[in-house]
């Protein structure tokens, strides 16, 4: 009688698991379901979402209310969730699939455009490796206008930039929104805390990094060292006049100077195994 029972005992928990099993998955199939993603190589892969001009783009789908530039290394819809805050629930629903299957697109190489109405989210992968940049990170709404397009005659590079973008939303209670020199200083230590944890090889990334987020203009050397000091990687920054900043892993790493009066940056170089300067 006892084994009659425990066996059904393990029957009936064997089932629960299982159904447990499928509405989670279920459950996922949905919450992602409404994601879609795009990947851009070139300017003309983004001709089904925008009016792409010889100067600026355009969105052609009035159902989209908000738009993103979200950055490397991070997944896009969760990035992007960053700049909401938790009061805004308007866009709650194509943001929950943020860390999900459906949104692991951005790694070493790539940053990313989202796209957002109320009930679904469009990623846009930019490949960085075809000269495709990012000018500024954050979201505004999709009436703020053309998006500029910004070329360079030193590079081929084709830049995007985000007019009216918002800062980034407290990071805690009671705390003030993150300066813009804030944002790309924490963006800059993540990104080279990222590469060197990773170890990944080559100095491109390092450089793509560099481009993209110094000099932090607007700072001041308490800003940029408060956002150095976010790094695994940091030694102790050098005291005086000009602080020199290094943030490296064993013999690889990024180092830069700072200067305490006006926060300025410079200096940035890039050291491999076998040529940093300093032990």
């Amino acid at each position: 009688m006892l084994r009659r029972i425990a066996g059904q005992t393990f029957a009936v928990l064997v089932i629960i698991e299982a159904a447990l099993g499928f509405v989670l998955l279920a459950y996922v199939s949905w919450r992602d379901s409404n994601v879609s993603t795009i990947a851009v190589s070139r300017l003309s892969d983004m001709e089904e979402v925008f009016e792409v001009g010889a100067s600026s783009l355009r969105i052609r789908n009035p159902e989209f209310l908000k738009i993103c530039f979200t950055g490397d290394f991070v997944h896009a819809l969760k990035d992007a969730q960053d700049w909401f805050r938790a009061d805004e629930t308007e866009f709650k629903r194509p943001l929950r699939a943020a860390g999900g299957r459906a949104d692991p697109f951005n790694d070493d190489v790539h940053s990313a455009i989202v796209l957002l109405s109320h009930s679904s989210a469009l990623i846009l992968q930019l490949d960085w490796r075809h000269g495709l940049l990012l000018g500024n990170f954050g979201c505004a709404n999709t009436n703020v206008g053309d998006i500029p397009i910004r070329r360079y005659q030193t590079n081929p590079s084709i830049e995007f930039y985000l007019p009216n973008a918002t800062p980034k939303s407290p990071r805690g209670p009671g705390q003030p929104r993150a300066t813009l020199c804030e944002e790309n200083m924490e963006r800059f230590v993540d990104t080279i805390d990222e590469l060197l944890e990773k170890q990944v090889s080559g100095s491109e990334p390092f450089w793509a990094a560099i481009r993209k987020y110094l000099p932090a203009t607007g700072c001041s050397a308490s800003e940029v060292i408060s956002a150095a000091r976010r790094s695994k990687f940091l030694e102790t920054p050098s005291s005086g006049a000009n602080h020199w900043i290094f943030l490296r892993r064993e013999n690889k790493g990024v180092i830069f100077r700072l200067h305490e009066e006006t926060g300025e940056i410079d200096g940035t170089e890039i050291f491999a195994p076998g040529s940093w300067p300093f032990t």
